[in-house]
């Protein structure tokens, strides 16, 4: 039903054209509804892990690495996004993070330069450019990439660990397995009633949304960072 044909249909009879526009706005609120009551259902139903570890890690070889972390307009995170990185577990001669700087961010360049960078994890100034994105820093930065695996992290990221390593795994695991996302959720959930309210919101996307949709064999939506994807270099 086209703008006109409805504008018609509600002067010559509004109450059925207000009915037939209810009727039909009600389709999608119904799917969001079945989902989520799918995805109580899944998250109460589903198997218990034989263990919280996750996948074995030890792999015979483990692949090279690529961590890309775009910054802009943050210097004042660059300690702890270091420190973070830092404490990947992960071989050092076996991992390159590139920190990706774009050139008209001073202040967050500086940062970056005052900070002591261990040999693996390496600036990389993004040329100025239009639009100044996220994913443009990225494709820029890719042409550099020579790891097996390529994972994208924000700034403000605190990744376990073992990630990489759970990862690698994952992907090894299955040689159709493209992506690996991993489960993200806020740090501060206790320090305001808004920031409880986005951890409830990560619970329940990650913990449940999520895992229905990959049982159920639907798309699932990966978010901005801390994808891990194969095949790239």
């Amino acid at each position: 039903m086209g703008p006109l044909t409805f504008a018609a249909a509600v002067l010559l009879a509004p109450q059925q054209a207000f009915f037939v526009l209810a009727t039909v706005l009600i389709v999608p609120f119904f799917c969001i509804v079945a989902l989520r009551t799918a995805a109580l259902w899944n998250t109460a139903h589903a198997p218990v892990p034989a263990a919280e570890a996750g996948p074995q890690t030890g792999l015979a070889t483990l692949p090279r690495y690529s961590v890309l972390v775009p910054i802009y307009d943050e210097a004042s995170i660059v300690p702890d996004l270091v420190a973070a990185l830092s404490a990947l577990d992960y071989p050092r001669d076996r991992l390159e993070i590139f920190l990706l700087l774009e050139s008209v961010d001073a202040e967050t360049r500086a940062a970056v330069a005052a900070t002591a960078l261990p040999p693996h994890m390496v600036p990389v100034i993004v040329p100025e450019g239009s639009p100044r994105t996220k994913p443009r820093a990225l494709n820029y930065a890719l042409r550099r990439v020579t790891g097996d695996l390529v994972v994208i992290y924000d700034a403000e990221d605190v990744p376990e660990p073992d990630q990489l390593r759970r990862a690698a795994a994952l992907l090894a695991s299955d040689p159709a397995l493209g992506c690996v996302q991993a489960r993200l959720n806020v740090l501060n959930d206790t320090e305001t009633w808004l920031t409880r309210q986005f951890a409830i919101e990560y619970t329940v996307l990650f913990d449940c949304l999520l895992p229905t949709l990959d049982r159920l064999g639907l798309p699932v939506p990966l978010g901005g960072t801390s994808n891990h994807f194969s095949g790239i270099a």
